[in-house]
């Protein structure tokens, strides 16, 4: 079944696209948010996964879940967004009302607003293992059981705070950025993080054994910004997250200018520009 018969299957009945089950027991609300990006379809099937195999809808056991589907004129254009990346939005600035994508923006920051945890789904562009990017004031405690080898800070206040957790600063927020976009194991790791996130914060029962997973923490030190379409990554012919850079290597040309590491660093995300200032490449240092 391909993305449009699994958004069909889904959300085909659902009011804006949002599915919203209710416990109706008082507890807390979760918000989950998948398809900010059109290519990033792999917690689509994610969503399925809940809602068929997990049975979520008579799973949750306190509180509220909402399942947001993001940028659907984007999915159904086949583009990342349609007129300005839909997650630099969030600060539903004035200026935005010119922007389609900042019609959907409208449509899902009351379920935001009103969210005391919101969990923002990616997966990235090019190859990388999966990592996690919590908003500071999420506990390290709940960090430890899920999937993945690496913890990322820092990369908000890169942003300016202008991603899904400049909506609602008092909300738990954490980003979860899958391996790729459409992936079998990628698919059944992100399931089992989300569902170790309800248990966790108390909206399921216990379904699955919690085992701490080490990780290695990173801190991003700095951003490259495309400053030209030409973009040529000089450190290594198969550039990709994690790969480690000694300093005083060049890392990257554009057009004619080039970047060099000013310390020992990791990368992460180098990506191609998909325009003139995009965030192509971080880089982070272990801490």
């Amino acid at each position: 079944m391909n993305k449009i018969e699994i958004y069909k299957k889904i959300f085909w009945n659902s009011k804006n696209s949002i599915i919203t089950i209710d416990s109706w027991k008082p507890w807390k609300t979760i918000s989950i948010i998948a398809c900010t990006h059109w290519n990033e379809v792999s917690w689509i099937f994610v969503f399925e996964k809940l809602l068929e195999e997990f049975d979520i809808k008579n799973k949750l056991k306190n509180g509220k879940l909402n399942l947001i589907f993001g940028n659907i004129d984007a999915f159904f254009e086949n583009k990342r967004f349609v007129d300005i990346d839909m997650n630099r939005l969030w600060s539903l600035e004035k200026e935005f009302e010119k922007y389609k994508d900042f019609e959907r923006v409208k449509k899902i920051a009351p379920y935001l607003k009103n969210s005391d945890i919101i969990i923002d789904l990616h997966s990235t562009t090019t190859p990388s293992d999966a990592f996690i990017i919590p908003v500071s004031n999420f506990p390290k405690k709940d960090l430890d059981y899920l999937k993945s080898d690496y913890v990322i800070y820092w990369i908000l206040e890169f942003l300016n705070w202008i991603v899904i957790s400049a909506i609602n600063k008092n909300a738990i927020s954490l980003v979860l950025e899958a391996w790729q976009h459409i992936d079998k194991k990628t698919i059944e790791i992100s399931t089992f993080n989300v569902i170790i996130l309800l248990q966790r914060f108390g909206f399921i029962e216990k379904e699955i054994e919690e085992k701490i997973i080490s990780k290695k923490y990173f801190k991003i030190s700095e951003r490259y910004k495309a400053k030209s379409m030409n973009i040529t990554y000089t450190y290594n012919q198969n550039p990709k997250s994690f790969q480690e850079i000694p300093k005083n290597t060049e890392i990257l040309k554009d057009d004619w200018k080039s970047w060099f590491t000013n310390e020992d660093v990791t990368v992460l995300m180098p990506s191609p520009p998909r325009y003139i200032g995009d965030e192509i490449c971080y880089l982070m240092k272990e801490i």
